[in-house]
């Protein structure tokens, strides 16, 4: 620490207005809290205008420690009651080993199996998480009102519609057999009524995890279903051609929704029913987390955590392909390096006697149960899929999917709401019902035009509808709504209407994104976060400093010590040859040839590309179909 004794009033400069209080409401408190110190301790805390900041800083560091203390040991008695007395959280390490153990001892994985070598390995090539991308892959730039649904519980929903984990062991296909089934010649590939026979064929079965050849697809749509790995990133692309690993849901969804033509290479199936105590676990969890939150009990977000991912994410573990091992004294290290030389990646000494060792662990003994991972994540996707098709056969405009979320015209919501209702027989929009939709522009995620928070407003809050009236979406989890509020002033019941912004940007955050931009072309730091977006739109390079946007940032080294980042900068910049589409408010659709600036700084250029950061781009070429203005 580089002073102990610091100005009342610097302290006081630094502190802003949060989502509960004024600035000048924290200044109060900070004073006080100070004055209480300093009554309890005279001397340690005040002298004149100066505070101990030292002193202060570690109270309130063990008083954190103890609020810690405190969540920890109530955390573990909710998990020991839920267990029945049979899990202590002090033996655990992470949620999903949590979630994994109240299914074991409910008997969720009973006549369940695990899996490892070429098994485990075959099954988790179909392993994929949730579609994130724009339409046709573009950047859009919108000027019509848009809606964000979002899924309520969506694992949760998926782990109790699946019925539970396939029971038995992994049998192969006999691919040649099946093909005589449905009379059509194993060299041939499916489409139309084969390929529906082929799926009923396959679908009787409880799972099965397939390897198929995809020869090309009948139906393009805005968000291909045919998920690719390139160099670790997810591309979605329907033009694919080639060998494709999935599970029996995925094919099922490239089949109706795409209608691909395709043939069966070999997979394997389960056939010896289902262990169905999965769903019967996390529908009482979830009823377990809804009458946690009606008594504002804090404990509802960690079973939140649990539902989401917990149950799930230690079927589909990697494997851990090394290991650390301590080692003192540098005698011992040799004798270690003598005898196990050809499975040490490296050694790092961390003090005068004491050595970390980062060695290579076999993956012979990891075992996984990949199917039953797969099939939740497969089946959560069905029901967005099935949201996609209705939007693409109504004419609803639709740009940007994550996992379980959608954004969607509002001027025809109606239209999709009806048609979800004659599909599945329920409403499209129930808030707080598992497996249905919600609006995610949520008040405490609204970032207001000058800063500051949403101001909630008892007795008004149902009024207010957020929507969005204009966009920029520019990749993955990259985008922005502008929304428009207006909503009854309180003391003089008056329209007022605010301007507030629903923003993410992956790596960066909201507030960082505003207060973090570095200047290029004469931006300033409090400039319209719109702005930023349009910049990005064009193709500029954006450099953002993550510190001196307010997130702190640590750099976790080797010798395993830990410092604080005093700048911490990334830069987003967006292909320039990238297709960019604008949606004007009569709906009509144009390619947009924005004409790409450059800065004129050359100094900046430089130390962007020697000091900063090292920026390198992927140069893949664009599949994108042509937008019909009229057929959208």
């Amino acid at each position: 620490m580089e002073k102990q004794w610091v100005y009342i009033s610097e302290a006081l400069s630094y502190i802003k207005s949060n989502k509960d209080n004024t600035a000048s409401e924290r200044k109060e408190i900070f004073l006080a809290a100070l004055s209480k110190l300093e009554r309890d301790n005279p001397g340690m805390y005040i002298s004149g205008d100066k505070f101990n900041f030292k002193l202060y800083t570690e109270y309130y560091c063990l008083q954190d420690c103890k609020v810690l203390k405190l969540g920890m040991e109530a955390w573990r008695q909710q998990v020991y009651e839920i267990s029945g007395g049979r899990i202590n959280l002090y033996d655990l390490m992470t949620l999903p080993q949590l979630g994994y153990n109240l299914l074991y001892i409910s008997g969720a994985f009973d006549n369940v199996y695990e899996f490892r070598l070429h098994v485990r390995d075959f099954m988790s090539k179909a392993t994929k998480g949730g579609v994130c991308c724009t339409a046709y892959n573009a950047m859009w730039k919108v000027d019509i009102q848009m809606e964000d649904l979002d899924v309520n519980q969506q694992y949760p929903h998926a782990m109790i519609k699946m019925g539970g984990v396939s029971m038995g062991l992994a049998k192969v296909l006999n691919t040649e057999k099946i093909y005589r089934t449905i009379y059509v010649s194993s060299q041939k590939y499916l489409q139309g009524k084969d390929s529906i026979d082929m799926l009923n064929k396959l679908s009787q079965y409880d799972y099965s995890s397939l390897q198929i050849y995809i020869y090309g697809v009948n139906r393009t749509i805005k968000m291909p279903i045919i998920s690719i790995k390139v160099k670790k990133i997810n591309n979605y692309d329907d033009s694919y051609v080639g060998i494709y690993y999935c599970d029996i849901n995925e094919l099922k969804a490239l089949i109706v929704y795409q209608n691909i033509i395709w043939s069966l290479v070999r997979g394997y199936y389960f056939d010896e029913g289902r262990n169905n105590r999965l769903s019967e676990v996390v529908t009482r969890m979830c009823n377990l987390r809804n009458t946690l939150r009606s008594q504002k009990n804090g404990m509802q977000a960690m079973i939140k955590e649990l539902n989401n991912s917990g149950f799930f994410g230690r079927m589909i573990m990697k494997p851990i392909r090394s290991n650390y091992i301590i080692i003192y004294m540098e005698e011992n290290l040799k004798n270690y390096i003598n005898r196990y030389n050809k499975f040490i990646k490296y050694w790092i000494k961390i003090s005068s006697f004491m050595y970390m060792v980062k060695t290579i662990k076999s993956i012979s003994t990891h075992y996984a149960m990949v199917h039953g991972g797969n099939n939740v994540l497969s089946q959560s996707k069905m029901d967005i899929y099935l949201v996609r098709d209705i939007c693409d056969k109504n004419g609803i405009i639709y740009l940007y999917g994550d996992t379980d979320s959608l954004h969607v015209e509002h001027a025809k919501l109606h239209i999709l709401e009806l048609e979800y209702k004659k599909q599945t027989g329920r409403e499209l929009i129930e808030k707080e019902i598992i497996g249905q939709y919600s609006s995610d522009y949520k008040f405490d995620k609204l970032i207001k035009k000058g800063g500051g928070k949403f101001k909630y407003m008892k007795g008004y809050d149902n009024m207010i509808i957020p929507i969005a009236s204009s966009s920029y979406y520019i990749w993955k989890k990259v985008y922005i709504n502008q929304i428009n509020i207006t909503y009854p002033e309180v003391e003089y019941y008056n329209l007022v209407k605010q301007i507030y912004y629903h923003i993410r940007c992956k790596g960066i955050g909201g507030d960082a994104l505003v207060k973090g931009i570095v200047p290029i072309l004469e931006i300033h730091k409090q400039i319209d976060p719109m702005k930023i977006y349009e910049l990005m739109y064009q193709g500029i390079v954006c450099l953002y400093d993550v510190v001196k946007g307010g997130r702190i940032s640590f750099q976790y080294k080797n010798d395993l010590t830990v410092c604080t980042r005093n700048n911490y900068y990334r830069i987003m910049h967006y292909d320039q040859n990238k297709i960019r589409y604008h949606i004007r408010k009569d709906r009509t659709i144009i390619e947009d040839n924005v004409y790409i600036m450059n800065t004129d700084n050359q100094e900046l250029m430089k130390r962007l590309k020697n000091d900063m950061v090292k920026y390198s781009k992927e140069n893949t070429q664009d599949q994108r179909e042509c937008i019909n203005q009229n057929t959208f």
